[in-house]
């Protein structure tokens, strides 16, 4: 229980920190600045948040 609980907050960072990697390489691609990184990070979020409601949902199930 414990280990799924911890786990919520990796998934957030793990997530977060990637979107923000592949947002930086598209900017350095294309040259367009931190319009990439700005999308990276936000899409990050919100697949952390949707992975977070799941890990959540199956605790509440037990």
């Amino acid at each position: 229980m414990i280990g799924l609980i911890s786990s919520i907050g990796v998934e957030l960072l793990v997530f977060i920190v990637a979107g923000a990697w592949l947002g930086r390489l598209l900017d350095d691609r294309f040259q367009t600045g931190p319009l990439w990184l700005g999308i990276g990070l936000i899409a990050g979020m919100l697949v952390g948040g949707i992975s977070a409601t799941l890990i959540i949902r199956s605790l509440m199930k037990e």
